[in-house]
């Protein structure tokens, strides 16, 4: 079984979509990775399959995709015809991903996309995709990686390092998509902590907070955040809720306070774009992409 995953991963990290980026023209294997190529050349067929399968499998439906390589496309690209759903790729482009992102779980995250636009209807009609759909197959992406066990910044990483430029007709900016990706992961985890009443899609205001600093009344909140560079305070209430105060004094919510994956943090801060981890001295820290943690804010325990 340990193997099976182990190979699962190993092919998912293959595979990317158009919806992302056009690809580089040119592809260098600077690692020398001549035996992944060869046995992914051999075997992509039926490892497409299966991978595909596995995905599926997340979402509770039984797979009844055909998976088919195409060098005649740039990327990757679900479609439909004759009624019947598909995935196509280009093998030399789902190469060149695992050595973009140094990560499978970006590799999963650009096929939970593609997924998406099948189960979200969006193949139904052949016509130009618009950017939101392109939104709703992000969400889609990050609700199943967190099913599968990836980290926010693991299933944001693809979008994170591929260059989204402007928008388009079709696609959303950048920043658009990380939170759409954002919003489906925290979608998944809410329902794994069994947190059901509030929508992500929408900013619910929370009871009025009194600035009346005077008074021993226990407020809704938690913790105080506070952002080195950022004029504005944030709140984490009893229902993991990030709040902020608008120019008005009233309350709205606009992130989450979610279980980090990573021994080294206690929480994990998450506003949009942005996630930061929370260390148990209550000290913010945001890493980078090279692994360094660089000191971002702080959080105080306003219970205490």
């Amino acid at each position: 079984m340990h193997h099976k995953i182990i190979s699962f991963f190993i092919l998912i990290a293959l595979f990317s979509i158009a919806a992302f980026a056009q690809p580089e023209k040119t592809y260098s294997k600077k690692h020398g990775d001549s035996l992944i190529h060869t046995k992914f050349m051999i075997d992509s067929k039926k490892e497409a399959r299966d991978a595909v399968e596995n995905i599926v499998k997340y979402t509770g439906l039984t797979q009844n995709f055909q998976i088919v390589e195409n060098t005649a496309i740039p990327t990757a690209i679900a479609y439909n015809k004759k009624k019947q759903r598909y995935i196509a790729y280009n093998p030399q482009f789902m190469l060149r991903v695992k050595d973009r992102t140094k990560s499978d779980w970006g590799a999963i995250s650009v096929l939970a996309h593609e997924i998406g636009h099948h189960l979200s209807g969006h193949t139904l009609i052949t016509r130009r995709r618009d950017p939101k759909e392109e939104l709703e197959a992000d969400r889609f992406s990050g609700f199943i990686l967190y099913k599968m066990g990836a980290p926010l910044e693991e299933a944001k990483s693809c979008a994170s390092l591929v260059e989204l430029n402007s928008s388009t007709e079709t696609h959303p900016p950048k920043t658009e998509r990380l939170i759409a990706i954002t919003l489906g992961w925290l979608d998944a985890n809410k329902l794994e902590e069994g947190i059901f009443s509030v929508d992500t899609a929408t900013s619910n205001p929370l009871p009025f907070l009194s600035t009346d600093l005077e008074k021993k009344k226990k407020t809704p909140y938690v913790y105080k955040c506070m952002i080195y560079g950022d004029k504005n305070y944030y709140y984490v209430d009893e229902k993991n809720q990030v709040v902020s105060i608008d120019d008005y004094l009233q309350p709205y919510v606009v992130g989450y306070k979610v279980k980090s994956q990573d021994p080294g943090f206690d929480w994990i801060f998450s506003v949009q774009s942005l996630t930061y981890g929370v260390d148990s001295r209550g000290k913010m820290w945001s890493k980078t992409y090279a692994g360094d943690a660089i000191m971002v804010g702080k959080v105080y325990n306003i219970e205490r």
